[in-house]
């Protein structure tokens, strides 16, 4: 069982649906549909965030 602030590792994909509100304004959803969700230890999450990081930064400095 998750709880808010619970950090997830997810393997799937993305979906998006944009449309207009009952307001008439543009909103959306973001949906995961999940293969695959693991809950994180919080000290786990904090060294993979900074793996990832880490990672990204290596690749936009070269």
């Amino acid at each position: 069982m998750l709880d808010k602030g619970d950090f997830v590792k997810v393997t799937g994909k993305l979906k998006t649906d944009y449309y207009l509100s009952r307001e008439g304004k543009p909103t959306g959803t973001l949906l995961i549909l999940a293969f695959e969700a693991t809950k994180l230890a919080r000290k786990a999450a904090a060294a993979e965030a900074a793996d990832a990081k880490a990672t990204s930064e290596e690749h936009s400095e070269s």
